[in-house]
């Protein structure tokens, strides 16, 4: 455990030598043009006999030319249970405007997928659209392998950006029965803000239930979620996003449902 923190701290402390400001007047720019650092906690609670989960997170954007890094060490007690979660999302532009995406992350607790490997393609066409298509695989105690394919298409018009999703994968199977989608509108108030309702139904990859010291993820869920976020500007430098969620989880003998919330703020340099 203490190895992943230090390894994702020292890779933060390298990347960010790479992160040098800009001369240049940075106070108009969007936070995907933005370094910042980010500080997130996350409270939700259950419909059910669950205890609350409680999520923090520190999270970094580091901008090097055409790249993109984002490590993020969340800490989070969920089924009693204090577990650690390390991740890497990295962003690379290409010279059409296109650009792919990467994620790794990994934990040691049962409470997560101990090894997560994400890659997607994007593609801008006709100015206004993007589509892409990607690859998803967690692995999770109990020698169970999830795997999806992802496809997504979107679209800016004026001050709107909508985004359809929909996974198709398998779990331990040869045979697909995995299937979700979900949409996304939001409204951008200017280039700084914007406020967006998310939309999605079908199956969680990471809803999972604890079975003694064993944690199984239920590829028999039919989970619904509508949530609502923002993300404003505060001074120059300062970004403010939160976030409420309220998710029903199906399972093939019973139903949840979860209502989370989520704060994070974020520290911004050019």
């Amino acid at each position: 455990m203490m190895k992943g923190i230090y390894i994702v701290l020292l890779l933060t402390l390298h990347l960010y030598t790479f992160a040098q400001p800009s001369s240049a007047s940075g106070d108009t720019l969007p936070l995907t043009q933005r370094n910042y650092v980010g500080l997130q906690g996350e409270y939700a609670h259950f419909s059910k006999d669950l205890k609350a989960w409680k999520t923090v997170a520190l999270e970094s954007q580091l901008l090097h030319k055409s790249w993109v890094f984002l490590p993020k060490l969340s800490y989070s007690e969920r089924f009693e249970q204090k577990a650690w979660f390390t991740e890497l999302d990295l962003y690379k532009k290409c010279v059409n405007k296109d650009y792919f995406y990467l994620k790794g992350a990994y934990s040691a607790s049962e409470v997560f997928a101990h090894r997560r490997f994400d890659a997607e393609y994007f593609n801008t066409f006709a100015k206004v659209w993007e589509h892409s298509v990607g690859l998803k695989y967690m692995h999770y105690n109990g020698n169970i392998d999830v795997s999806l394919l992802t496809a997504s298409l979107s679209k800016y018009s004026g001050k709107y950006y909508t985004l359809l999703r929909a996974n198709l994968g398998v779990q331990n199977s040869i045979t697909p029965n995995i299937l979700s989608a979900s949409i996304q509108q939001r409204y951008y108030h200017s280039d700084l803000a914007f406020s967006a309702v998310n939309i999605s139904y079908g199956f969680d990859p990471s809803a999972v239930i604890l079975n003694g010291n064993t944690t199984t993820a239920v590829a028999q869920n039919k989970t619904f979620s509508l949530g609502v976020s923002t993300q404003q500007a505060i001074g120059s430098r300062f970004f403010l996003e939160a976030r409420a969620d309220m998710i029903k989880y199906t399972f093939v003998s019973n139903q949840r449902s979860q209502f989370l919330y989520s704060l994070k703020l974020m520290y911004t340099w050019w």
